[in-house]
């Protein structure tokens, strides 16, 4: 899911760097999901 996600905004399809909030957003997500993982892990 967040291979994909960057693979659709590499600069090279994106034509320009990531802005500031895509890459909050980003780990925002990547950090949901591993306190999901953790949480279902413990279960």
């Amino acid at each position: 899911m967040l291979k994909k996600w960057l693979s659709y905004r590499e600069r090279r399809v994106l034509k320009r760097p990531l802005k500031p909030e895509e890459v909050q957003h980003f780990t925002d997500t990547a950090r949901r999901i591993a306190a999901i993982l953790l949480l279902t892990t413990r279960l």
